[in-house]
């Protein structure tokens, strides 16, 4: 049948031929269409999961190294000798030493679900011992991770939008260095008050 027969219940599109049918069929349509390699779907959600691989990986990996961490107790040896460390500092310092070392862990783990798994198990504690707050914690590492991503050249979005702008790396560092100086030093003095309001 061609386009000059389409009925009243039928639409016509370059790809697809919908017709209004019962719910059923519609359903059963749909499932042969996103089980069909071909199939439009099912293009689209293949392609979708496999955007999600990389992520999904760097997550299990760190949840990996905090078992390993933790069954070997090689987690209660960093904790143990980093107590020692932490328990004299203020609020305000430990918050901005927890900035300042979730910065290359965001470099080399730019997912903030994969490094929030491998940095929390070992923040929590800590934040404990010094006696702040985990929600100063999350917030001084959320800081470190998301001020990272401005610039990092691990970040798929910085180097996506330079490529979609037509943007050197250098030129866009040259250019953004200013701000980001300008957001640490803002970061770290709302980190401070935050921390010695606690």
């Amino acid at each position: 049948a061609g386009q000059a027969n389409v009925g009243v219940n039928e639409t016509v599109t370059s790809t697809y031929r919908v017709v209004n049918h019962s719910p059923d069929v519609l359903a059963e349509n749909v499932v042969i269409d996103i089980t069909t390699p071909t199939g439009g779907a099912g293009r689209l959600i293949g392609a979708g999961a496999a955007d999600m691989i990389g992520p999904a990986m760097v997550v299990l990996l760190a949840g990996g190294v905090s078992v390993i961490m933790n069954n070997t107790q090689t987690l209660d040896t960093i904790l143990s000798s980093m107590e020692q460390l932490v328990s004299g500092a203020s609020a305000g310092v430990f918050a901005i030493v927890t900035v300042i070392i979730n910065i290359p862990l965001a470099f080399l783990i730019p997912s903030s679900s994969g490094h929030g798994a491998l940095a929390m198990p070992l923040l929590a504690p800590l934040a404990d011992f010094a006696g702040v707050s985990r929600a100063t914690t999350i917030t001084a590492w959320i800081t470190g991770h998301g001020w990272t991503l401005l610039w990092s050249p691990t970040s798929v979005v910085v180097v996506g939008g330079l490529a979609i702008a037509k943007v050197g790396y250098d030129k866009y560092l040259r250019f953004v260095w200013p701000l980001l100086v300008a957001l640490l030093v803002v970061s770290f003095a709302i980190l401070g008050i935050a921390a010695g309001l606690e």
